[in-house]
């Protein structure tokens, strides 16, 4: 839709709405296909080692339940980051570790049919 206005010699456009290409040629459809992940994966953690604040990605093909953890050297659970429904995509999550000692703790995402854990060191 375009919105054109005349007052005498000049044409002036108040909105110009574009649907369905980009400026590529590709429909919006086409370009959310390029860019959702092809499987679920799950990103070393950044910085590592770390102090006190580390960033951890994983990525999603489809939307579905996720769970993230954080689990020390003996297996316990000492941090859930996340426990719930995301959408299709990148995700980034935070896990600020001031209360926790120094040492080696794993990182474990798991959705239906996937679970995957890496490894990352706080020093202090």
């Amino acid at each position: 839709m375009c919105d054109a206005s005349n007052n005498g010699d000049d044409v002036y456009i108040d909105a110009i709405e574009f649907r369905g290409l980009t400026a590529g040629g590709a429909s919006m459809d086409q370009m959310a296909e390029v860019f959702l992940p092809e499987k679920v994966e799950l990103k070393q953690n950044f910085p590592n080692p770390f102090n006190p604040m580390t960033e951890i990605k994983f990525s999603l093909p489809a939307e579905g339940q996720v769970s993230l953890k954080v689990f020390n050297i003996r297996g316990e659970v000492v941090s859930t980051l996340v426990s719930e429904v995301r959408g299709a995509g990148e995700h980034s999550v935070i896990w600020d570790a001031r209360e926790h000692p120094s040492g080696v703790y794993f990182y474990r995402v798991e959705m239906p049919g996937f679970s995957e854990t890496k490894k990352m060191t706080m020093l202090k």
